[in-house]
């Protein structure tokens, strides 16, 4: 079993272009100024520590960018017809 198959964001890595980094940082930012604060206000409503939602928010984006173009992992709205 091919390791791409698994986590197609390790198979990324060897067709990443530079020119693409600075982009990627800004829409990391972004992306960690938004869901930080969403995170530790839901450990904080669940009744947990705020640095739960943190550690949260983190691991998150760190398994999203490792598996998150897998095949297997779609995040979507079931259809209402079903």
């Amino acid at each position: 079993m091919r390791v791409a198959s698994v986590a197609p964001g390790v198979e990324t890595l060897r067709t990443y272009h530079r020119s693409w980094l600075t982009k990627d940082l800004v829409a990391g930012l972004v992306l960690t100024a938004l869901l930080v604060p969403q995170g530790m206000a839901y450990a904080e409503l669940a009744g947990l520590p705020a640095i739960t939602g943190l550690y949260t928010s983190i691991l998150c984006l760190i398994g999203y960018a490792i598996f998150g173009p897998a095949s297997w992992s779609w995040v979507r709205i079931p259809p209402s017809d079903r």
